[in-house]
């Protein structure tokens, strides 16, 4: 967070330079006293400490430093004094769904107006849903019954892709027309959303009179492309489930998005409530739920058969008033959203340490073990993998809820070198401007120790990147994980990207930002941004990258590409056969350098040439932080193979909030 760094003890007072001033420049005549002066710039956020006249005496925090003098008083504008430590104004639920949606007008078509009339119907009716289905969480009753629910709709309905608004406006539509909408690909979409399968060819299904040729499937996922390869694969391996063994029968199967989450200014749980909406539009509940035959059923999963009937009920109100009419559908939706599984939002606190070009990143996560390996649960299915030394040496427990701290080393738009980075290599010269951006990143653990009555921490690092590629996918694991982790908390994601690249994770990342003339830390809501996908480097302009970096008349001790001649490694390294890269990996696996490209398994992916370097200086050389952590030489002496857990000289916070009851994590 913005402070005003090294200062004088006296109190002062939060001022903005209005103007740039110089006194040299202005040739001001100076009252007795006024010296020295100090010129300042527009925009400069300053202290004063002292007043003589119309002339203030200033600290200006430069950076790591400060400078000091007189400024006439014209030029700033006064905020308030200097509050320790800064309040935090936190953004209220109302705050937030006012800022998503603008004043409600009048209904732009039937689509808005059912969505409107169905959340206030819900509304309504609050007393005689919990009737009829009283188990229903808190957590459910919440999201159902929040006080700005009625707002709910204008949201969900903003955020529904335009061409399948266009094709639901009016209401009276069948879901088969949505089959042209544009199915789910490889690159798209990559945010968190809403789909409908359409299932076709199955035959047909009798329920009553009635004959059913299309079913239809209301999903909400983080992962699209995950997501629709779960429902193909489970189809195929013959599930008993209704859905699945009509997915096995259908010969027409087509995914397509409905809603997108393309911001953050949407209420709490913001996928189940559109999920819910959904399936309330399409009635695509199982039929079976409303003409139940078997007592063991009903008992055992009374709440689903419940929530079915009370809902589809008002749904058949709503649509009386509004003209919703949608034809029928074979649907295939057993659990009723935000009933069923209603989870607690994951999200993200920001904030900018200044002095050390910092961004950091707060949020809680679970762990978990499987078999004997170790990960930190992220979203969904994925997953950041924890070092089996620390996993032991701490003494974590699988489903342990532990801190995690982003750390983004930053300066403006310039991507810094951290020095505890998630992947060590390379910092600098890599596959892709994107994934160079990983030599800024660092994941960093945080626990309290009950044992021992402390907090601890420990950065994650990946020291060993290479790992076995899939014959479609070149892009090694750990870089997919890490720009993942990325984007998740710069709320990036990408158009015209490659397959390989993660959907960003829905959890909302809210900012601290600094208000120096109000002395307060305000809370916004950090908005996501779709970026272009740059193209990767070419192994020949990283060679040339390289040899631009490391010109041999500067440095003979290094050579990038083909294998060194005989004579260029002497003593016990005379036969070496591994490159730098290969050799930082400690791995006994042989360096496969071939001579067509001059690179080998453990550096083509990352679009680099071989680089092969010697001489008794390079220990030196990296104990010093110089070159050599380009080349990829050795680890962090600092660091050994096992944990490196420290405890921490300062609590987070208060360690008996941890003792406190908190919302479950569970995935």
């Amino acid at each position: 967070m913005a402070t005003r760094g090294s200062s004088p003890e006296t109190i002062g007072w939060a001022c903005l330079v209005l103007q740039d001033w110089d006194q040299r420049v202005t040739n001001e005549r100076l009252p007795q006293g006024i010296n020295p002066t100090l010129k300042v710039q527009k925009n400069e956020e300053i202290w004063v400490f002292k007043i003589s006249g119309d002339w203030g005496f200033i600290h200006a925090p430069r950076g790591s430093t400060y400078k000091r003098g007189w400024v006439p008083l014209r030029i700033l504008r006064k905020g308030k004094q200097e509050a320790d430590p800064l309040p935090i104004e936190l953004l209220s639920p109302a705050r937030l769904m006012q800022a998503g949606v603008s004043d409600p007008g009048p209904s732009e078509n039937t689509l808005q107006e059912t969505l409107r009339c169905l959340w206030k119907t819900i509304k309504n009716n609050s007393t005689l849903i919990t009737d009829i289905v009283p188990g229903m969480s808190e957590a459910s009753k919440k999201v159902l019954f929040h006080q700005s629910a009625a707002r709910y709709a204008d949201v969900i309905y903003s955020s529904i892709l335009p061409q399948a608004r266009a094709i639901m406006s009016n209401g009276s539509f069948t879901p088969n027309r949505l089959r042209t909408l544009t199915q789910v690909s490889g690159s798209w979409p990559k945010q968190p959303g809403i789909y409908l399968i359409i299932y076709g060819d199955f035959g047909t299904r009798k329920i009553g009179s009635r004959m059913y040729e299309a079913a239809a499937y209301i999903g909400q996922t983080n992962n699209f492309q995950t997501r629709q390869s779960q429902h193909q694969s489970r189809a195929q391996l013959g599930s008993s489930s209704n859905h699945y063994r009509l997915a096995a029968r259908a010969e027409k199967m087509r995914m397509v998005p409905l809603i997108l989450q393309n911001t953050n200014q949407v209420p709490p749980r913001f996928l189940d409530v559109a999920e819910f909406s959904m399936v309330c539009l399409f009635r695509s509940w199982y039929p079976g739920l409303f003409s139940p035959s078997d007592a063991n059923a009903v008992g055992a999963y009374a709440a689903d058969f419940d929530a079915a009937l009370v809902f589809a009920r008002l749904m058949d109100q709503v649509s009386s008033k509004t003209g919703w009419g949608t034809s029928p559908t074979y649907g295939l939706n057993w659990n009723t959203p935000i009933l069923r599984n209603a989870k607690m939002d994951q999200q993200w606190t920001g904030w900018y340490q200044e002095a050390e070009s910092m961004f950091r990143f707060r949020s809680r996560r679970q762990l978990h073990k499987s078999k004997d390996e170790y990960f930190l649960r992220w979203y969904a299915y994925e997953a950041v993998r924890i070092p089996k030394e620390l996993w032991n040496e701490a003494g974590f427990q699988d489903g342990q809820v532990v801190h995690v701290l982003v750390e983004l080393r930053k300066r403006g738009d310039e991507y810094l070198t951290h020095p505890f980075r998630y992947i060590r290599l390379p910092p600098t010269i890599g596959r892709n401007t994107e994934l160079e951006k990983l030599r800024s990143l660092a994941i960093q653990v945080q626990w309290f120790c009950e044992s021992t009555n402390k907090w601890k921490q420990s950065y994650l690092e990946r020291t060993k990147i290479w790992s076995t590629m899939s014959n479609t996918n070149d892009v090694l694991q750990a870089y997919r994980r890490g720009l993942m982790v990325l984007c998740d908390v710069e709320e990036v994601s990408y158009s015209s990207c490659p397959d390989w690249v993660h959907s960003r994770c829905p959890a909302k990342v809210q900012f601290l930002r600094y208000n120096h003339l109000e002395q307060k830390l305000a809370v916004e809501i950090t908005q996501p941004r779709v970026v272009p996908w740059r193209r990767d480097y070419t192994m020949q302009e990283n060679t040339d990258r390289l040899n631009n970096m490391f010109p041999r008349s500067q440095f003979p001790d290094t050579i990038v590409g083909a294998h060194p001649g005989p004579g260029f490694f002497t003593g016990k390294t005379k036969q070496r056969a591994h490159c730098d890269v290969c050799i930082s990996q400690r791995s006994t696996t042989k360096c496969d350098h071939s001579s067509t490209d001059n690179s080998c398994r453990c550096c083509r992916p990352l679009r680099r040439p071989c680089t092969w370097s010697r001489g008794a200086q390079n220990l030196e050389d990296f104990l010093q932080g110089e070159r050599l952590e380009e080349l990829s030489i050795p680890l962090n002496p600092r660091r050994h193979a096992g944990a490196q857990i420290q405890v921490m000289e300062t609590p987070p916070f208060d360690p008996e909030i941890e003792a406190e009851e908190h919302g479950s994590l569970e995935e």
